[in-house]
């Protein structure tokens, strides 16, 4: 009889730790991911938005007004 308390002691306890473990490799693991994956989206939305689109703006209104400046040069100097 007391060996199937020890076992059953045994069991219980496998599968206990075993459920727990699982648990926190599943949380470890959820974490891990969400926070890289939001760090990796943040970081890869910020360099797009902030590199791509706000430069580009600049160049595009730093070459509109340059092109504009041209424009009215050339216009004086015939006119």
């Amino acid at each position: 009889m007391k060996i199937h308390r020890v076992l059953f002691f045994l069991f219980f306890l496998f599968f206990f730790f075993l459920h727990f473990f699982s648990l926190f490799l599943f949380l470890f693991l959820f974490l891990f991911l969400f926070l890289f994956l939001f760090l990796f989206l943040f970081l890869f939305l910020f360099l797009f938005l902030f590199l791509f689109l706000f430069l580009h703006f600049f160049l595009f209104l730093f070459l509109f007004l340059f092109l504009f400046h041209f424009l009215r040069c050339c216009f004086y100097l015939f006119f």
